[in-house]
This record gives C-alpha cells, structure tokens and sequence, in this order.
C-alpha cells in the first residue's frame, strides 16, 4: 500500500509538471500567433499609406501632364484612350466614387490608361464599381474612392477608405485602433483635424468611431472611415 501511494504521489506530480509545461508553450503559441497578427495588420496599414501617397502624386502628375484632373479631364478619350469617358473639365471631380458615370468614379481609369498607376480593372456592366473593378481594393479590405467637399469641415478633394456602399465609399471598415494607427502614420492620431480625418461609417454611430473627439479605442469592431486630402 505504501508503494502504491509513494507511485501515485510521484505520478501526480509528473502529471502537474507536464500541465504547467503545456501551459507555458500554449502561452508562447498564443502569444506568438498574436504578435504575428499584430506584424500582419501592420504590414498591411503600411500599404495603404503607401499607396494613398503613390495616389496623390500620381493625380498631381496627371495635372502636369494634362493640365485637368483626371476624371474631369474634357479630352481624355482624345488624349489618353477611346473608351474613357470625358469630363466636364471645371475644376472639380464631381459625383460619387462608384458610380461609372460620375467623374470621381473614372478617376482611376484616367490615371491607369496614362500609366500612372497600375491596372484597376473595368466597370461591371450595369452594377456600381467595385473594388478591382474600375476602382482600387487594398488588402486590408474595401477601397479607395474621391470626393469633393464630403463634409463642411471638409473643402476640395479628398481620397476616401472605405467599404463598397452602393455608389459611394463609405461603409465602415476600419476598427477605431487601426484608423489611429493609420492616421498617426501619415499625419496625426487626431481625427478631427489635419490632411487625414476620421469618420463614422454609414450606419454606425458616430460614437462608435470618435468618442470625445478621439478615436474611440475601446470600440473592436469596424466602425470608421478615414479620409486623406490631396
């Protein structure tokens, strides 16, 4: 009997080693898998911001070279390529960034057939721009529109993250950290001023974005937009 419980005594305390190993390893995967999520979404931040500034200089060198916006530009099927659709050449990018036949929508068309930015795809038939297709999708999700004066705070033109929401970019996408993060990136953590700004998605309260004029960190869930002026 006494060999018996000397055994047991012995088994259990082998038994407690292993679990407190196990524990520690599963907290090393844990904590492994985490950061390696964490290097990811940043990684991919990185390419949005990257990708907003390569935006911005290609709309400038389009200025340069056509001396119109593109989108806006009267010539375009003359200048650049027979399909484009021309715009009104007034100085503005009118109209909703999905729709193929707004302005702000062949932005990206004008730019691609000029080579300034790569291929972006065609306009579905009959059906709202999506990303890939007439519009760019970055990896994080949604895509990158323009609009014109988006809100009274808000004057000229401004590049738009968001998720497809009809004609527009506006859907939320982002969670109140990754807008932030984004933002802090390229200007300032400050929604609320600056060349990039925070917003509430369509159909999200604007407290789930920005709460007491900071982004609302405590929110996990997609709740913003953020907008980049050019």
């Amino acid at each position: 009997m006494k060999k018996l419980k000397a055994f047991l005594k012995k088994e259990e305390g082998f038994s407690l080693i292993e679990i407190a190993i196990a524990l520690i390893v599963l907290g090393l995967v844990i904590g492994g898998v985490l950061k390696g999520k964490e290097l990811i979404e940043n990684a991919k931040l990185n390419v949005v911001a990257r990708n907003i500034d390569m935006y911005r200089m290609a709309i400038h060198l389009f200025v340069d070279t056509y001396g119109s916006l593109p989108g806006d530009f009267h010539l375009a099927s003359a200048h650049i390529h027979p399909k484009l659709r021309d715009g009104q050449n007034d100085g503005v990018i009118s109209g909703h960034g999905l729709n193929p036949l707004d302005e702000a929508a062949n932005v990206w068309t004008h730019l691609a057939q000029a080579g300034l930015i790569g291929d972006v795809g065609q306009f579905p038939s009959y059906e709202y721009a999506k990303g890939g297709q007439g519009v760019p999708q970055e990896k994080i999700g949604g895509v990158i529109t323009l609009q014109h004066d988006p809100h009274p705070d808000m004057s000229g033109h401004w590049l738009l993250l968001g998720r497809e929401n009809g004609s527009k970019g506006d859907g939320a996408l982002l969670t109140p950290q990754q807008a932030r993060t984004l933002a802090q990136k390229m200007d300032s953590a400050d929604p609320n001023s600056g060349r990039v700004r925070g917003y509430h998605g369509v159909n999200v309260s604007p407290e789930d974005c920005i709460k007491e004029g900071k982004f609302n960190s405590a929110n996990t869930q997609p709740a913003c937009i953020l907008y980049f002026q050019l």
